[in-house]
């Protein structure tokens, strides 16, 4: 471990308490924290721990946010320059699930990837927007990366009662300092609240009943010539 930076980390994080990293059926493939898959290297890569992680160390508590997400917009900055955020700025969102059901918290984090800073060699979603849950459902209680976002694109989560939590990356500014994410959260349908569970039983009164026995397009033509006039 000592010849290995990451695996270091890692170790110590286990130390700490925190959760390992996974991705899909993978549960060390989230690469842009050390509780992910550690790389042969003893002085790099230089990262942070992912946004769960930071929750759980509880370092960062002025600049973690748990908003009401019906209707919520802030502006999300990477850990790599928190000394320098200000107070409406956020190094970590989360959504708990007593707001959206289930038993799934959900994390929005800025992935700043920066030079000269502790996340300047992050190995996967440099300057994105990650999403990131942690619940029950988790394998040992781990995190898994969701989601890469850049500017324009968005992630759902379906709720239990059938709507959409929308999380949208408005836009991303990295020529400020710090760098910003301006991030939408709010719910929206997900569709019809019901289908129909039939056809209807007639067709519209103005449609013909059947088809036409002759060359009379409707009911409503004349059923014979007009008569001359004397």
């Amino acid at each position: 471990a000592c010849s290995s930076l990451s695996l270091t980390m890692h170790s110590f994080g286990q130390n700490l308490n925190l959760p390992q990293s996974g991705k899909g059926n993978n549960r060390f493939s989230d690469k842009t924290g050390y509780m992910g898959k550690s790389k042969r290297s003893s002085n790099s890569p230089k990262m942070c721990y992912n946004a769960v992680n930071n929750w759980h160390l509880g370092w960062y508590s002025s600049v973690i946010v748990m908003p009401t997400v019906s209707s919520w917009e802030g502006s999300v900055v990477g850990l790599a320059e928190y000394d320098i955020s200000t107070a409406d700025q956020y190094v970590v969102v989360r959504i708990e699930a007593s707001q959206i059901g289930g038993s799934d918290d959900y994390y929005v984090s800025f992935n700043r990837k920066k030079k000269e800073t502790c996340n300047s060699e992050t190995t996967e979603g440099g300057d994105q927007v990650l999403i990131h849950k942690q619940g029950d459902a988790s394998y040992e209680g781990r995190s898994d990366l969701l989601a890469l976002l850049d500017e324009g694109q968005s992630y759902a989560i379906e709720t239990t009662d059938d709507r959409l939590l929308q999380i949208v990356v408005s836009s991303i500014d990295t020529s400020t300092s710090p760098g910003v994410a301006t991030v939408t959260i709010g719910f929206e349908r997900s569709g019809p609240t019901g289908t129909p569970t039939s056809q209807p039983t007639k067709p519209p009164s103005v449609a013909m009943s059947a088809s036409p026995s002759s060359l009379k397009q409707t009911s409503l033509a004349p059923s014979h010539n007009p008569t001359k006039s004397s």
